[in-house]
């Protein structure tokens, strides 16, 4: 959640319902100190440098491909998704289909709230290249700056894929699987430690607390 403005500082993951044995749903855990260490020292400083800019891309509830902007901002009408937009300091754009895009820039660090020690916190992988190998997405004629989600660099710029790939890479080589089972309860540092799921089928619930300021 580093895409966030206000991300929480401690995230805690209860099991209560495992998915079935060969079902797929493994939680994936990095370490976010070990991951930082071996991004390219070039990338690294020229996302310090120009931070990133995050972009969404919201259909009108009339549509039916994904959340619409109703839902997310959780108004009616478009005065009132411009006072959310105008309140969070977001740029936008009312597209003629009745879409909304909107943008907002993040630093790719920032201090950990303990320590103070700078830490690789941001979610410039959230890149529209996801959805070319998305079952969903892959075949759609959508170009990147209308995908659902994108980043690029702070100023506008885009990034380079293979620097995306790079992090992705090293992300990987730093990831540890584990299926969580019922009862289980997981506690992360949500700066330390980036956090994800594989796919599964069938049932599979976790509970999730977001906490601040502890």
């Amino acid at each position: 959640m580093s895409y966030l403005l206000q991300s929480p500082t401690y995230i805690s993951l209860f099991c209560e319902i495992p998915p079935e044995p060969g079902c797929g749903g493994e939680a994936v855990l990095v370490a976010n100190r070990e991951f930082q260490r071996e991004i390219n020292p070039e990338v690294k400083d020229k996302f310090k440098r120009l931070g990133i800019r995050h972009t969404h891309v919201y259909p009108s509830r009339t549509k039916d491909t994904y959340l619409s902007w109703q839902e997310v901002l959780e108004v009616d009408d478009r005065e009132s998704a411009e006072r959310v937009m105008i309140n969070k300091g977001f740029s936008y754009q009312w597209h003629p289909d009745g879409s909304i895009a909107y943008w907002y820039h993040l630093p790719a660090t920032r201090p950990h709230h303990s320590t103070g020690e700078e830490i690789w916190f941001n979610q410039v992988q959230s890149n529209a290249s996801y959805f070319r190998s998305h079952p969903r997405w892959m075949d759609a004629d959508i170009p990147d700056h209308m995908m659902p989600f994108h980043t690029y660099y702070g100023d506008g710029s885009a990034v380079d894929p293979n620097v995306i790939r790079h992090i992705r890479s090293v992300e990987w080589k730093h990831a540890v699987g584990m299926q969580p089972q019922k009862g289980d309860l997981l506690f992360l540092d949500n700066m330390l430690v980036q956090h994800g799921r594989l796919g599964y089928v069938g049932k599979r619930r976790l509970l999730v607390t977001l906490m601040s300021g502890l």
